[in-house]
């Protein structure tokens, strides 16, 4: 489906909405996420200022935004997390208007964390610098870590490096094969250029959670899961080795 046809809110999104909403049906969600995507990316394209760059890049996280799970609070049963999309309910307002305030809240969100934010200067002392780059993010895998992480199953590998920020270390010819690769298991394609934005801002794997799951069409629960069973294998590559204490 092309971007210029998109789709409305329509009897059939109401129906995967139902069942995902009530059923939890994680396959029914799938489905309302790529019938909405066009919509979504429209709405993100018109509302963003800026150079077709940011406009392209908003729209690329604008799925990721909608349909990530964040924290609801109940009044009997606590806070809990459930996609965004849950809180829409199309017999109060239409789809084009919540959509288009949800994406103008984030904006409004990130704007307020990047002038908050201080630069390195200020922060730390020019002493104290060395110990953050015990990732070296300016250097890319040797050959031998590269072909360690090529070993690893394609999803498995998004996921890994993606939760880990060591995506970064991934040459760009190689990374497009790993997105393909990978397309190639979920069936699906994944937003073009792939780590959207939003990942790339997140601190942490916790923090990136729910955006890699809701990505790559699997429950936050259920990457956790993956994460902590998996990430061991983050620990077999060289950079882990050598500042790991545990691993001397």
């Amino acid at each position: 489906m092309s971007e210029s046809s998109t789709t409305v809110f329509d009897e059939q999104c109401e129906r995967l909405l139902t069942l995902a909403r009530v059923d939890g049906c994680p396959v029914a969600l799938n489905e309302l996420t790529e019938r909405l995507r066009p919509s979504v990316r429209q709405f993100a394209l018109q509302m963003m200022k800026g150079t077709r760059g940011m406009k392209l890049d908003f729209a690329d996280e604008s799925l990721a935004v909608v349909f990530a799970p964040y924290n609801v609070f109940e009044k009997r049963g606590g806070e809990r997390r459930e996609p965004r999309i849950f809180g829409f309910d199309w017999q109060e307002g239409n789809f084009e208007g919540w959509c288009s305030k949800v994406l103008s809240n984030y904006c409004a969100s990130q704007q307020r964390k990047k002038s908050e934010v201080q630069s390195l200067p200020e922060v730390f002392d020019v002493a104290d610098t060395e110990p953050l780059d015990w990732l070296r993010l300016h250097e890319l895998f040797d050959d031998e870590s590269l072909n360690l992480v090529t070993s690893w199953p394609p999803v498995d590998r998004l996921m890994l490096l993606c939760l880990s920020g060591m995506m970064v270390k991934i040459g760009q010819p190689l990374w497009l094969e790993f997105i393909e690769q990978a397309e190639a298991d979920l069936g699906f394609e994944l937003p073009h250029p792939f780590p959207v934005r939003l990942i790339l801002d997140s601190d942490d794997p916790s923090s990136r959670m729910s955006i890699v799951a809701a990505l790559l069409g699997r429950l936050t629960n259920t990457l956790s899961v993956q994460w902590k069973r998996k990430k061991h294998l983050l620990r077999e590559l060289a950079i882990i080795q050598q500042y790991d204490p545990t691993q001397s």
